[in-house]
């Protein structure tokens, strides 16, 4: 929804002190299409970029559902890019799926 890292994201990111390790854990609505992907591949480089690669720990994505609120929300803005991810909203039910999960649940254990 927010097309990029969250403002209170990039305010938390700036408090961590200068040689901290990070790891980023993103959660997102788009299914993977070839055309999808290209606007995925560019969302999740937004994201990698707020932290200088030296730091970066791990970086982990996977999809997750887009509730119905936030789909009428974006179906309410009348802008047609933000209404076919509304229409996109069934697909995304289901998700994070056991796989995903049980991905995430690695990516973790791989930090410690």
């Amino acid at each position: 929804m927010h097309f990029g890292v969250p403002r209170a994201v990039k305010d938390f990111l700036r408090e961590i002190p200068e040689g901290t390790a990070i790891a980023l854990f993103v959660t997102h609505a788009m299914y993977e299409d070839p055309g999808q992907m290209i606007m995925l591949n560019r969302e999740l480089e937004k994201c990698r970029s707020v932290v200088k690669e030296e730091n970066l720990a791990g970086f982990f994505h996977c999809r997750g559902a887009l509730s119905p609120a936030t789909a009428e929300e974006l179906r309410a803005t009348g802008i047609p890019m933000l209404m076919g991810f509304a229409a996109m909203q069934p697909l995304t039910e289901g998700h994070p799926s056991m796989e995903e999960l049980d991905n995430a649940r690695n990516f973790a254990l791989s930090l410690v």
